[in-house]
Formats: C-alpha cells, sequence, structure tokens
C-alpha cells in the first residue's frame, strides 16, 4: 500500500506551512537521506511526486495518517506538559504572594501596635 504524495504538497515555495509539515520534514528527511542518482531525481521530476512505503514490523501503515495522529498526540502531550507546569509556577507564585502578604502584615503590626484587619483587594 504504498502512496503516492506529490511534490506540492511537500515543497511549496510560496507556502512556508507546507515545507514545516511533519509530513514534508520526514518525507524530505528521508529523501536527502537517499544517494542522489540522476535516474531518480528524473523519476521524482517526471512524476512530480514520490511514492511512499512505510511499514511498522511488517505491516504496511498510510505514512500521512500516522504521522498525522502522532503530530495530534504529541501537541496533546506538550499542552498536558505545559499546562502542569503553569499549574506549578502560579501555585509557587501564589505562594510567594502569601508569604509576602504575611509577612508585611507582621511589620504593620510591629510599627503601629495593631493588626491590619483583613484587607481585601
Amino acid at each position: 500500500m504504498s502512496e503516492f504524495i506529490p511534490l506540492k504538497q511537500l515543497v511549496d515555495l510560496g507556502d512556508r506551512s507546507v515545507e514545516e509539515s511533519i509530513v514534508s520534514r520526514c518525507v524530505l528527511h528521508c529523501l536527502g537521506n537517499l544517494p542522489e542518482t540522476k535516474r531518480f531525481t528524473d523519476d521524482v521530476r517526471e512524476r512530480g511526486g514520490v511514492d511512499i512505503l512505510f511499514t511498522i514490523n511488517g505491516h504496511e501503515v498510510s505514512l500521512k495518517r500516522f504521522l498525522e495522529e502522532f503530530q495530534r498526540q504529541h501537541a496533546w502531550i506538550v499542552a498536558k506538559r505545559a499546562e502542569a507546569l503553569l499549574d506549578e509556577r502560579v501555585g509557587k507564585l501564589l505562594d510567594f504572594v502569601s508569604e509576602l502578604e504575611r509577612a508585611a502584615r507582621e511589620k504593620f503590626k510591629k510599627a503601629f501596635g495593631s493588626d491590619l484587619g483583613e484587607w481585601e483587594p
């Protein structure tokens, strides 16, 4: 089950997002590692694309679907990690602000002899 990927989907001088897609990056990386033979490059130019056969443990898999699912899962994992980091950082900031408020209340009480009371911002 090889699939034909047109060069226009891999490289488009007018649209940088095409070259930046994960499918384009993987295919172009693989093509970049192939020995540059005139027969191969002529065939790619003539047909206007490349045939890709992607196998995992001997099973043929659609490269585009595999990479799109990989990209979707990777984006989800990165988003979850970013949320966890944000929660951690915000928690540390809130702890710092609470400690700062406590210290300010103590200094106020020491300086003026009375409690600041329940001040709400």
